[in-house]
């Protein structure tokens, strides 16, 4: 009888973590989507929605800071290994495109600037870090897992919207400058 409990728990972990796996990538596939039906149809795009937030030192910034400039927005927490791995390619790009017109922005969701101060200092991050302590800009941009990453071009349009950096991305931003 003990064995059937088990049985029963594993497949209800299993069919819940497969329903969230698929409105995961639903609701990636829902953003992507829209932006490509509002890119080809004229000139209706997916504007990037208009925020403002501290740094870790306390300084407000707003995207509109950054007009002008394509932006790598990409929300994440400090206990996400995927948003740690992704620390290299934002300073490589940090290093290559930041003279360039170009702006890397992390957005860090729901912790305070003790542990954003602690991966900053150990990871040596030189793009600017924005606190999303309430989860505010986080509920804007539709984040429901992280890392989300985002592209916005210099008009202020979403490019790009999935939960990883594509392959290409140098490239794109190439395209976009």
């Amino acid at each position: 009888m003990k064995n059937k409990g088990w049985i029963i728990l594993i497949l209800f972990l299993v069919i819940l973590g497969l329903s969230g796996w698929k409105l995961f990538h639903n609701a990636t596939d829902r953003v992507n989507e829209e932006i490509t039906n509002k890119t080809e149809a004229s000139s209706s795009v997916l504007k990037a929605w208009e925020f403002s937030l501290p740094d870790v030192s306390g300084e407000v910034f707003s995207l509109k800071d950054f007009r002008d400039k394509v932006v790598l927005l990409t929300f994440w927490t400090s206990r996400c290994p995927y948003c740690i791995r992704e620390i290299p390619i934002l300073k490589k790009i940090h290093a290559k495109y930041g003279g360039k017109d170009v702006e890397v922005l992390t957005v860090i969701i729901g912790e305070g600037k003790e542990i954003v101060n602690r991966i900053k200092k150990k990871e040596e991050i030189p793009y600017l870090i924005l606190l999303d302590e309430y989860m505010e800009v986080s509920h804007l941009y539709k984040v429901i897992g992280v890392p989300t990453d985002i592209i916005i071009d210099r008009e202020g349009n979403i490019k790009y919207y999935n939960f990883f950096w594509p392959n290409n991305l140098e490239e794109i931003i190439e395209e976009l400058l």
